[in-house]
This record gives structure tokens, C-alpha cells and sequence, in this order.
């Protein structure tokens, strides 16, 4: 996964179904990282296909 660049966080509230947030933390364990930090850097990759027209 690539490296975030670090700088401050803002808290957001997300409601997500139980079984999601499940199989979101059964892929950060296989991939060794953790889960919120997983999440975040897929947003980042949705984010940036958008912006560049993909």
C-alpha cells in the first residue's frame, strides 16, 4: 500500500453494516495493516481515478 502522507485527521462518523466492517478488518489482517488505515487509502485511489477523469 502506498505511504499517506501524514498531516492531521479529522474524526467522521460512517455507519456501516456488521458484517462489512468484518470483512474489511479479514483484508487488512491478510495485508498486515490496519483496517481504518486500509480504508482511507482506498479512498484515496477512488478519489484520485475520479479527479483524473477514469
Amino acid at each position: 500500500m502506498r505511504k499517506l502522507k501524514h498531516e492531521n485527521k479529522k474524526r467522521v462518523n460512517l455507519r456501516l453494516e456488521p458484517s462489512l466492517i468484518t470483512a474489511l478488518r479479514r483484508v487488512a489482517d491478510r495485508e498486515g495493516v490496519a483496517y481504518q488505515k486500509m480504508i482511507r487509502q482506498w479512498l484515496w485511489e477512488k478519489v484520485k481515478k475520479k479527479a483524473e477523469g477514469t
